[in-house]
């Protein structure tokens, strides 16, 4: 076998977007005919229907279009085609050629490519199975036995569950447990759930279930075609044997760089096929280079956003710590006649893991107390009161007998057994008041 450079592969090629610049032409041209007449048609639909409205309207209208008008149109669109219909004709037969001639030409490409290829990586061979795959995407995973199972109504009990909870709801999900508890078993045990015929559809492009009158199974099974749920699932992450074949033979690595030595327009499709074969093998997963990255970057910046959230709970949880040992005994000292259930409802966010509502973690907290040690006002209050520049106010255990401001009770005082009291200058009738 001859040895095939990639300048003589890139040599032909350039000949093959000679042709295909040319084809994009007549296509261009082939359109700008064919809009000419569509245009004219469209004239002559528009003049037919407003003159039969306006007969229904008002036929004296003197703004109507008028019979004559119609049959000018219809006159002005029958010459039109008439003058480009045969140069339409002429067109199409020069794309049949070049169509034609392009294919002949990826003949040559393939040949010589398949040549250059078989060389890089002698003595393994090239499969041909592989690159006449005319839908790698899904002819190259092993989702295909999973789906097949799925086809034939045979749903892994997992998913199952998914399905049963998003169409008819928790409660009916809680029923199926209860008559089927063994769909509960995970990794090896797991089971099928097999559907009643007929009373579904399954779309494998979307890998989605449609059901006619809600969901019906028959029976639990524990294989399809002899197969456990595990082992399908774990064909799920082996590389398809046409790819392994493809990738240990050297063939994905060098088609990719002698696509990309080329990198024509037309050789980006390849590219990406190959991209996407070599990906299937390395991570599992088929995908191009781009989607790779575009993947590992919104997994990184998940892991980040759940270690960003981790730490967030964590100082919340460390701020909780101390307001319940430092703050929370002061405030269950001045509202010692608040039901204590009632007054945890007001601190905690979480009561059983011990977090307290973040707008308790972000505030100051004043108090003053007696000589005796008796806290005689603290703020914020419970209820949160504000005043008119939406500034925390004190609340007081008893009334001040000396102030020449106003005194009302706290909002909290009608929702407990406390009664505390606020001050303002405010009149009574103003809206900021309470």
């Amino acid at each position: 076998m001859s040895d095939i450079s990639l300048e003589k592969i890139e040599q032909i090629k350039k000949e093959k977007e000679t042709y295909l610049k040319q084809l994009d032409k007549i296509l261009e041209k082939i359109s700008s005919l064919r809009t000419k007449i569509e245009s004219a048609h469209r004239l002559y639909s528009s003049k037919a229907s407003n003159n039969s409205k306006s007969y229904r309207v008002n036929n004296l209208s003197s703004k109507r279009t008028t019979l004559s008008e119609v049959w000018d149109a219809l006159d002005n669109y029958n010459q039109i085609k008439e003058d480009i219909e045969p140069f339409i004709e002429k067109e199409i037969k020069k794309k049949e050629s070049l169509d034609f001639q392009i294919e002949e030409i990826n003949e040559v490409i393939k040949k010589i490519e398949d040549e250059y290829i078989t060389n890089k990586i002698k003595p393994n061979h090239i499969s041909e199975e592989i690159k006449n795959c005319k839908n790698p995407e899904s002819e190259l995973t092993n989702e295909i036995y999973i789906k097949d199972a799925k086809k034939e109504g045979y749903v892994p009990a997992s998913e199952f569950i998914e399905l049963v909870k998003l169409n008819e709801g928790v409660s009916s999900l809680d029923d199926f447990l209860d008559t089927e508890p063994d769909v509960l078993n995970i990794n090896e045990e797991e089971i099928f759930v097999v559907l009643t015929r007929e009373t579904f559809l399954y779309f494998s492009k979307r890998d989605e279930f449609i059901f006619r009158n809600g969901i019906q199974y028959e029976n639990l099974e524990k294989t399809f075609h002899q197969s456990t749920v595990y082992e399908l699932k774990s064909q799920l992450i082996k590389p398809h044997k046409l790819v392994t074949d493809a990738y240990l033979s050297g063939e994905v690595i060098e088609r990719i760089n002698m696509y990309k030595s080329t990198n024509f327009s037309f050789d980006h499709t390849e590219i990406h096929k190959w991209e996407a074969i070599k990906n299937s093998y390395e991570t599992g997963i088929y995908e191009t280079d781009d989607q790779k990255e575009e993947r590992i970057k919104l997994e990184n910046d998940e892991k980040e956003r759940i270690k960003l959230e981790a730490k967030q709970r964590a100082e919340v949880k460390q701020k909780s710590i101390e307001f319940i040992k430092n703050i929370l005994p002061i405030y269950k000292s001045f509202y010692s006649k608040v039901n204590e259930t009632i007054l945890d409802s007001f601190f905690y966010n979480d009561k059983e893991n011990q977090i307290i509502g973040e707008r308790w973690l972000g505030e100051k907290v004043e108090f003053k107390k007696s000589k005796k040690g008796k806290i005689l006002k603290i703020k914020p209050c419970i209820a949160g009161c504000v005043s008119s520049k939406e500034e925390y106010k004190f609340v007081y255990r008893t009334p001040p007998t000396s102030t020449n401001l106003r005194i009302y009770e706290c909002e909290a005082s009608q929702r407990s057994d406390f009664k505390g009291w606020h001050l303002t200058s405010k009149d009574p009738f103003d809206d900021d008041y309470y």
